[in-house]
């Protein structure tokens, strides 16, 4: 028995609101509104869980298309550590919440490509991410002007009912403190800031358009705030993050600057608004100053040894150390991995607190996937970013998706090598969405009139 066309209709714009209100919650996750099985549960994964709820027909049709052989490879994948003789240190009830976490992401990403994409649908994923954007980035802004000042609003804990502090951290020598906006690090809002930028300079790029007067510097200074906020983490991963946006983009920045004047003067004039709030502001200079003394401390920290020294300034020591770990990890567990969140469990023995907190979780997501599902997890992982590039390919998206959709991969590519968020919507939303703009359009776009 097929549905009316009519509650196919229904079906389809409740899927795309929840879609949208996952994105526009993801930011909240230091902020659950209830437990399960004593485990937080934050609003981005209530809507994340209703919208694979509401794919199911989908995801089952999805089975029976190429991209079904990655479902079932996520599926089983991570299953293989849970089989007998199991690895040491193995906890049925940690593996049960990770597992189940793992597969609501990646069911929520092959239900993403079942979404109807038009042009309605794709002006209000950056209308909304671009609203979310800014105020995150506003409030950050805020932080980094009201910290030292004390003002309201400016504590690690914002709520009661939060998941834990705020990870404020201080530049020595530097005073300087990088805001985190409502997230827990500086990295994870300058990586979802990251996301918000690919989409607001992918739509700019692709406008034919003339957007009137007050739409027009309502994006530049959502544009700029969000500019701004990002250098302000000065995080390492977030500049990594930015740049792979940008150079992702060049080809589409090379095609438009200079057949729009008029986007060359806005794109200049929001660069040279945050070089001004570097340069002239008290608080852009404090955090100049925090970015060349991070610099110094980067070029100055040894990263070849696994023993901490006085030498160690930057995290690069840790990260490397990290690494070396991980791999070792993979040598020892190749076929299964450790299980999925278990990583934390084998953290080396050290002679000095860093040496221990360097290997206890993972940073490094291409090879954490491998030490905790064995060989096939980055492969599984590589799969589904490959999967993206393919329907991309195959469809030829044109306008804002062909401009947007590169930049969100090689985020997506970018962040895992920083980042170990595979069973994280902070990751996985940005990826989404790439696969719903790299899908074929359900309807045409309003034809465009020349600026």
């Amino acid at each position: 028995m097929h549905s009316s066309p009519d509650a196919r209709n229904v079906l389809d714009s409740v899927r795309q609101t929840l879609f949208l209100l996952t994105g526009l919650t993801v930011p909240l996750y230091a902020f659950p509104v209830f437990q399960v099985f004593h485990k937080d549960v934050d609003p981005a994964t209530v809507f994340a869980g209703l919208f694979v709820l509401t794919s199911v027909g989908a995801l089952f049709r999805r089975l029976a298309t190429p991209a079904g052989i990655l479902i079932i490879a996520a599926v089983v994948v991570p299953l293989l550590a849970a089989i007998a003789p199991q690895p040491p240190r193995f906890s049925v009830d940690q593996f049960a919440i990770s597992y189940a976490h793992w597969l609501l992401v990646v069911l929520f990403f092959f239900a993403a490509l079942a979404l109807r994409r038009d042009a309605s649908f794709t002006a209000q994923l950056v209308l909304w991410n671009g609203l979310a954007g800014f105020l995150v980035a506003a409030f950050a802004l805020y932080q980094v002007v009201g910290i030292p000042r004390r003002w309201p609003g400016t504590d690690t804990v914002l709520f009661t009912f939060q998941r834990e502090p705020l990870r404020f951290m201080q530049i020595a020598g530097t005073g300087y403190v990088r805001p985190t906006s409502i997230f827990l690090e500086p990295a994870f809002l300058g990586g979802y800031l990251a996301f918000v930028v690919a989409l607001l300079l992918a739509y700019a790029l692709s406008r034919r358009s003339t957007l009137s007067f007050p739409a027009a510097a309502a994006g530049f200074a959502a544009g700029a705030t969000i500019l701004v906020a990002l250098l302000a983490t000065v995080s390492w991963g977030a500049y990594l993050d930015f740049a792979a946006v940008l150079v992702a983009m060049l080809p589409a920045i090379g095609r438009r600057i200079f057949r729009r004047p008029r986007l060359a003067v806005a794109l200049g004039a929001a660069l040279a608004l945050a070089a001004a709030a570097g340069a002239f502001s008290g608080p852009g200079q404090a955090a100049v100053r925090a970015a060349e003394e991070r610099w110094r401390m980067l070029r100055e920290t040894p990263v070849e040894s696994d023993r901490m020294s006085v030498d160690v300034q930057d995290s690069s020591w840790a990260r490397a150390r990290n690494a070396r770990h991980t791999q070792d990890l993979i040598r020892r567990y190749p076929a299964r991995g450790l299980g999925l969140g278990h990583f934390e469990k084998h953290a080396a023995a050290g002679d000095s607190y860093m040496a221990v907190v360097s290997t206890r979780d993972p940073w490094c997501g291409w090879l954490a996937a491998g030490a905790e599902m064995g060989l096939g997890g980055p492969l599984v992982l590589a799969g589904i970013v490959v999967l993206v590039i393919v329907r991309f390919v195959r469809n030829r998206p044109s306008g804002f998706a062909a401009v947007a959709v590169p930049a969100l991969v090689a985020l997506a590519a970018i962040q895992q090598v920083h980042t170990a968020s595979y069973i994280d919507l902070w990751w996985w939303y940005p990826l989404s969405v790439a696969a719903v703009l790299a899908g074929p359009s359900s309807g045409p776009a309003p034809a465009p009139r020349e600026a």
